[in-house]
C-alpha cells in the first residue's frame, strides 16, 4: 500500500528530482535487463485514443490499464538505471542518476512483464510534469514517436 512515508524513499525522490521511474522489479527484454524509466514528452490526446485503439484490437475491450500500457509504451524509454540510489544523513537523495541504454517497449511487453507496482511508478512518471531541462533535450526527439494520424490510416 502507498503511503504518505513512500514519498522519502530514494526511488520516490529519484522520481521527483531526476524524472526517472525506478523500477522495483527488473524485467529482462531478451536484449538487457530493464530497471528503469523515463518519459520522452508529456502524453496528449493522441496517445490515449491509439491505447484506446490497442485495447479493443488486442483485448476486445477497453482497459485503465491497457490505456495506460499503451500511453507509457508511446512517451517512455527503458533502460539501466546508472548511479547509486544512497541517500544522505537527512535521508536526501544523494545522486546523481541517469537511464542509459534508453529504448521503447512495446505494449505488450509492459502488459506481460510489469508487476502492477512498477507499473503504478510508471503512472506517476507520466503524470510529473517535465521540467524545462527534460522537455528541451527530449521534446523534439519524443515528438517523432507518435503513431500515424487518421487522415494518414
Amino acid at each position: 500500500m502507498f503511503t504518505t512515508q513512500n514519498l522519502n524513499e530514494p526511488e520516490m525522490q529519484a522520481l521527483e528530482k531526476y524524472g526517472i521511474a525506478v523500477l522495483s522489479n527488473e524485467v529482462n527484454n531478451g536484449l538487457q535487463v530493464i530497471n528503469a524509466a523515463v518519459k520522452t514528452r508529456e502524453p496528449v490526446v493522441r496517445d490515449r485514443i491509439d491505447a484506446v485503439r490497442w485495447c479493443n484490437n488486442e483485448l476486445g475491450f477497453e482497459s485503465s490499464d491497457g490505456v495506460i500500457a499503451g500511453m507509457a509504451s508511446n512517451v517512455l524509454l527503458f533502460g539501466i538505471l546508472k548511479g547509486d540510489l544512497t541517500v544522505d544523513k537527512k535521508g536526501m537523495l544523494i545522486g546523481p542518476l541517469e537511464v542509459i541504454n534508453q529504448a521503447p517497449l512495446a505494449v505488450d511487453f509492459i502488459v506481460d512483464n510489469f508487476k502492477y507496482g512498477d507499473f503504478i511508478t510508471l503512472s506517476l512518471l507520466m503524470g510529473k510534469p517535465m521540467s524545462s531541462q527534460e522537455s528541451m533535450t527530449t521534446s523534439s526527439e519524443g515528438s517523432s514517436s507518435a503513431l500515424p494520424t487518421a487522415a494518414s490510416e
